[in-house]
Formats: C-alpha cells, structure tokens, sequence
C-alpha cells in the first residue's frame, strides 16, 4: 500500500512539473546557457583546471630537495693494496666483497631559473586544452540559433496558412453556391476542394517539423520545450572585429611553441646542485678500514651533457614550422570567417530590401481596404470580396513580421560568426 502512494506522490510530481513547463516563456539567453551547461564536453573544463593544478604542483617539486637510498654488494677482481712490507706493521688486506647503503640528498640550483618556464608551459599547454573545449562549445551555439529562430518561423507560417485556408474556404461557399445556381460544374468545385487538401498537406509538414525542432530544442537545452512560448529577441549591433574562440585556441598555440623554444635553450644549461651523501658500508671512505663504517660526503656538483647541443638548433627549427604552420591555419580561419560574414552582410542588405517592399505594399493594400470598406458600405462590393482584401492585408503583414524575423535570425547568426 505504501509503494502504492509513493508511486502516486512521484507521478504528480511529475504532472505538476510538466503543467509548469507548458507554460513557460524561453528567452534565446537562456537557451544559449542551459545548452551550454547541458552540453557534456563542458565537463572537461573542470577536469582540465584540476589537471592543471596537480601538473603545476609536479612541476614546483623540482624546487625541493630530492632524496634517494641506493645499496650495492660487489665483488671484484682485485683490492687497492700496498706493494711492500713495513717491519712489525700489520697491513690489512681489503676484501674482494664490498657492501654499501646510503641515502643521497640532492639540491638543485639549475632548477632555481628553469622551472618557472616549465610551470608556463605547463599552464600553456592546458590553456590549449581549455580553448580546445571552447571551441567546441562555442559550435552548439549556431544550432541553438538556428533551432531558436525556426521554430518561431514556423509559427509565422501556419499563421499564413490560416488566412489562406480562410480565403479557400471563403471561395469555396461561393463556388458551391454557383454551383447549386447551375452556373458552374463541380469539377471546377473539386479544385477548390484539392487546394484545401494540399494545404492540410503543409499544415501536416509544418507541425511535424515544428515537433521535431521542439524535441530537439528540448535535448539541447536539457528540458521541455514542446508547449513553450518563445520570447522575440532584441535586436544585435553589429560588431568591428572578429572574436572567435578559435583565435584564441591559435593565440594559445603558438604561445605554447614560443615558451617550448625558450625550454630548447635551457636544455644547453649545466645542470648544477648541491648534495649530501650518508652511509654504511665496507670499506666507507677509509680504503685501508676493512670494516663496516658510517661515512658522508657533500659538495657541489656539475653535470653537463653536451648532446643537447647537438639537437638545439634543429629542435628550434621543428619548432619554428610548427609556429607558422599554426599561423598559417589562422590566417585560413580568418579568410574563411571574412567570406562568410561578406555572404550574412549581403543577405542582411537583401531582406532590408525585401523589407521595403512589403511597407510599400502594405500602404498600398490599406488604402485599397480603406477604399473596399466604403464599397461594401454602399453596397457595390461583395462581403466575399472585401475580405479577401482584408486577408490579402493581414498576409501582407505577417510576411512583414516574417522577413524581420528572418532578418533578426541574421544578425544573430552574422554576430554569432563574428563571436560576438
């Protein structure tokens, strides 16, 4: 019994959930965040800051003193002895079996100037991978737009179907009136009634896609969006420069190959430290003890391997293609982003054009309907006729209201390639 109330408690939970997303308002904002915060690479930001944290952190132990324990048992050959004998002296003999243990402690100097470039790389190199993510998120934002603005289009033409179905259904109860007059045949009847059926035809396709972008929309976004209103946007101002996160990531890149470089040369330095070493063994630092004894060392140590000499210029040279290579794709991104935002800006133009036209043909249309209601007052036009006027007015106006909707999604797309 009580897992049957429990159920139920869950089930209207669920219903009330679903009443209050029916109703609900989306702003193109909004959906622009929760997409990104919906989408499963932005994970990868977290993890990469972690990441980064704990690589840094390896990256500063190479200012602490680094300590190791070592221990070897040998035999050999042959022990340093003394080639004569001393009167009433004992000399020991070293034996062929020697053992030792100890523990080094080491403090380098060389790590005091290169380490900090290694922390930069390091930090540059998960910087690439950040930008990497962003690029990659910044993509879901042409869908969201494009989805955005669809489906608010699609409201706009059934809207248009609707006056046209007004206007067939209008003609067809003249037509079915001239027809039971005598006056016309019911073939010319049936095309009236196969115009009806190819606009349910559309009808049909418009509120499939308009489900199928809501369904979609509502998996972009990570909740419903089948019953939801959409807010009309404001309108974008046009920026000057290109803001891409791909300039970035490219910006990122070759700061990555710049720091490598200065790492080329730090390669050639000597590597210099200072060290302690403490132990146990047979023979300790005494040759001529042939007994276990403690023993310790210190100093200052140089070690300089000369190979990276012969690597450094060539490295520097690999690295030096990789620079322009990683400019090379810039300047291509750019050139691309130019022609792209040449062929928005031209179609902006156009439906301005677009635009002026239909004010011109709405002024027109009004003062026909203007001059129709006067007719139909004086009786010399037909109710069938003046309404059709009327809805050539109202079609008029939603086309009006549909190019600036369409020129509206253009200046968010033509922002959203700029990365504005």
């Amino acid at each position: 019994m009580n897992r049957k109330v429990k159920i139920s408690h869950w089930g209207l939970l669920f219903f009330l959930l679903s009443i209050g997303l029916q109703g609900q308002t989306l702003s193109l904002d909004s959906c622009l965040q929760w997409a990104r915060q919906n989408y499963p690479s932005i994970k990868q930001l977290d993890l990469i800051a972690q990441s980064e944290n704990y690589s840094v952190s390896n990256v500063r132990k190479a200012y602490l003193p680094q300590f190791q324990l070592a221990g070897q048992a040998t035999y050999q050959s042959d022990v340093t002895s003394l080639p004569i004998q001393i009167p009433n002296m004992n000399i020991p003999e070293l034996s062929k079996g020697q053992y030792r243990v100890y523990g080094e402690l080491n403090q380098s100097l060389t790590a005091l100037f290169t380490t900090s470039g290694k922390e930069d790389l390091t930090r540059a190199q998960m910087a690439v991978q950040d930008k990497q993510v962003q690029v990659e998120l910044f993509k879901i934002r042409e869908r969201v737009i494009q989805l955005y603005f669809g489906i608010m289009l699609l409201e706009i033409q059934e809207d248009q179907l609707q006056l046209t179905r007004s206007d067939l259904e209008a003609r067809q109860k003249e037509m079915q009136a001239a027809l039971d007059n005598g006056i016309i045949t019911s073939v010319d009847l049936a095309q009236i009634k196969a115009e009806m059926l190819k606009l349910d035809q559309k009808q049909i396709d418009l509120r499939s896609m308009d489900k199928a972008y809501r369904a979609m929309f509502s998996q972009m976004i990570g909740r419903s969006a089948q019953n939801a209103q959409f807010e009309k946007p404001n309108n974008r101002e046009q920026a000057v420069e290109i803001n891409r996160p791909e300039l970035q990531l490219f910006g990122q890149q070759q700061r990555a190959i710049d720091l490598q470089r200065d790492l080329v040369d730090q390669q050639k330095l000597p590597q210099i430290s200072l060290f302690f070493q403490g132990g146990y063994g047979r023979p300790a630092l005494n040759m001529l003890n042939n007994d276990f004894d403690l023993y310790y060392i210190g100093g200052l140590r140089l070690q300089w391997n000369f190979s990276s000499f012969y690597t450094a210029g060539n490295q520097k040279k690999i690295l030096k293609l990789e620079h322009s290579k990683v400019s090379a794709q810039q300047e291509s991104f750019v050139y691309q982003t130019q022609l792209q935002l040449a062929q928005e800006l031209a179609d902006l133009e156009r439906l301005d054009s677009v635009m002026s036209k239909d004010l011109s043909l709405l002024e027109l249309q009004e003062e026909i309907l203007e001059s129709s209601a006067v007719q139909l007052k004086e009786g010399t036009l037909q109710t069938s006729e003046y309404l059709r006027r009327l809805n050539n007015v109202s079609r008029t106006r939603q086309d009006l209201e549909l190019h600036r909707l369409q020129r509206l999604m253009a200046e968010y797309q033509y922002a959203n390639t700029q990365g504005n």
